[in-house]
C-alpha cells in the first residue's frame, strides 16, 4: 500500500495564501538564506505543497504569494505526495 499523508491540518496550521498559475493555493513558504562562497550568501525561495496542486506545474509556471511574483524554476516532488517548488522573484 503507497504512503498518502493528509496536508490538510498542516496547510491550515502553515500555509501561506498564493496563487500557482491563477489558481488560488495554500503553500508552505520558505525564504532561506544559504551562504555559498566566502562568506557570500543568497536566499532561496521556496513553496512546498500537495502534489495533487501541482502536478501541472512546469519551469514556465508563475507563483504569486505574499504580494511578490516568482518563476518556478524546479519542480520536486518527493514522492510522499509532496512538492517544493524551486523558485525566483520576479
Amino acid at each position: 500500500m503507497p504512503f498518502v499523508e493528509n496536508f490538510a491540518s498542516y496547510l491550515a496550521d502553515f500555509g501561506q495564501q498564493g496563487t500557482l498559475d491563477g489558481v488560488a493555493v495554500l503553500v508552505i513558504f520558505d525564504n532561506a538564506y544559504r551562504e555559498m562562497f566566502d562568506g557570500v550568501g543568497t536566499r532561496s525561495p521556496m513553496a512546498g505543497l500537495p502534489t495533487a496542486l501541482a502536478s501541472a506545474t512546469t519551469q514556465a509556471s508563475v507563483l504569486v504569494s505574499g504580494g511578490r511574483t516568482y518563476r518556478v524554476t524546479s519542480v520536486q516532488p518527493d514522492g510522499t505526495g509532496w512538492t517544493t517548488l524551486m523558485l525566483e522573484l520576479q
